[in-house]
């Protein structure tokens, strides 16, 4: 007879004694006004969630920190990022071999090709081209039966093409980068733009699991390389199915606009610690891209909130496994950066948003140190692990019962073993098997 493993039976034992007392009272909240777990996972909102300064602004797209390591706008960071994938394969060390190299670098061979920049906010390159806002427009433009059939249609489509979730909102300006920036072009803003765009489709493409939890190690590079490469194909394909449609549409990954907040916007989930965007049964383990077109008769999706907010404020599990110490373990959100109050320091931020704000800066210096991304904050959130039913079961209960059970939430992830991150025995995992 095989025993089961102490800790783990520990584990489950305490997380049962911990949670008898949380579950009857959410049962009992839940039951007084008659929801079921599908009403409590989630609130809905006329407009974006979260509190906004009186100076908020739009954000510049040379402000970001990779637009400017990119276009060696700034040397100091256009030499961190040189280092990003160059450095020498370490075959004594899991997840560092000529292996994990060639895997992330198969996995941005897509992206590279179809959205060169894009991952850096570079605009207009590639299938994000301008220029191809008409390409294989039909001169009818469909009609659909009423709003609610378009949304359906688009997001049936973006699902057809590889998208683990697909919101529409209209377009926003604050969202989008107020001007842009290309090497070699410098500087330009909207009025280059094609047409006017109504809408914005954001959609969500999936990371592995397995992988990301790899992280840093090279071999989670290889899941968000695949990540990036999924974006480009299926914004490249909805684009064009919109312009099937008779619609001009132009698609975008990481360029054109801030996607966290457009994925607010979307419907899609809630900000996080880690200033990912954190979305039910996925957490941040997914990548976003948009298509941006002058569409307006699809039924808008409408913001949403599920408990991360106040979830955030006492877990900072990705704070603690932040190796360059890039996100910060701030009580509650500010409307300004907090690690610095000089604004030579805190350019890279959109600010006015009252949120979480990382050092960018930090978090580049470790990629190059690391010789490869990081995907720390990913891996170690709670949200961030596959769909068992004490997961689903905390979601509903921190929904309800926020405070304690945020803690506890945190605790018995930890207990269970998920979102511990440099462990070169994931690698070895990883490695070990093919499934199919």
């Amino acid at each position: 007879m095989t025993m089961p493993n102490t800790n783990e039976t520990v584990s489950r034992r305490s997380f049962l004694k911990l949670t008898s007392a949380s579950v009857m009272s959410a049962a009992a909240a839940a039951a007084s006004v008659g929801m079921t777990a599908e009403d409590v996972m989630a609130k809905s909102y006329d407009d974006f969630p979260v509190p906004l300064s009186k100076d908020f602004a739009p954000h510049s797209q040379r402000d970001l920190v990779l637009t400017r390591a990119a276009a060696g706008i700034n040397p100091e960071l256009t030499k961190m990022l040189k280092q990003v994938g160059n450095r020498e394969p370490q075959e004594d060390i899991p997840g560092y071999s000529q292996l994990d190299n060639a895997l992330t670098a198969a996995s941005w061979a897509v992206h590279d090709v179809l959205m060169p920049g894009d991952s850096a906010g570079i605009t207009n390159t590639g299938v994000n081209s301008w220029d191809l806002y008409n390409k294989d427009k039909n001169s009818n433009a469909f009609q659909f039966e009423n709003p609610q059939h378009a949304s359906i249609a688009i997001k049936k489509a973006a699902q057809s093409f590889g998208a683990i979730n697909c919101g529409i909102a209209r377009r926003d300006e604050r969202w989008d980068y107020k001007e842009f920036f290309s090497p070699g072009r410098g500087s330009f803003g909207w009025e280059d733009f094609p047409f006017e765009p109504k809408s914005v489709i954001v959609m969500a493409v999936p990371m592995d699991y397995h992988m990301i939890s790899t992280s840093p190690a090279w071999t989670s590079s290889g899941t968000v390389g695949d990540g990036y490469s999924r974006m480009a194909k299926v914004a490249t394909c909805i684009a064009q199915f919109m312009r099937g449609l008779g619609y001009n549409a132009i698609c975008a990954g990481n360029s054109m606009a801030n996607s966290v907040a457009y994925g607010i916007m979307a419907g899609l989930g809630e900000g996080g610690r880690n200033g990912a965007l954190i979305m039910p049964k996925h957490g941040p383990r997914f990548r976003i891209c948009k298509v941006y077109t002058d569409f307006e008769g699809a039924e808008y999706d409408k913001p949403m909130t599920f408990g991360v907010a106040s979830f955030c404020e006492r877990c900072k599990r990705c704070a603690d496994a932040c190796p360059s110490k890039a996100i910060p373990h701030d009580d509650k959100p500010s409307f300004m950066p907090t690690y610095s109050t000089n604004p030579d320091e805190t350019w890279n931020n959109q600010k006015g948003i009252y949120k979480y704000y990382s050092n960018s800066k930090k978090c580049l210096k470790f990629w190059g140190e690391n010789g490869n991304d990081c995907s720390n904050c990913i891996s170690s959130c709670p949200y961030n692990k596959p769909d068992f039913w004490h997961h689903r079961l905390v979601d509903v209960m921190n929904t309800i019962s926020p405070g304690a059970v945020h803690t506890m939430m945190r605790e018995m992830d930890i207990l269970f073993g998920y979102g511990k991150v440099g462990d070169p025995e994931k690698v070895v995992k990883f490695w070990s098997t093919a499934e199919f």
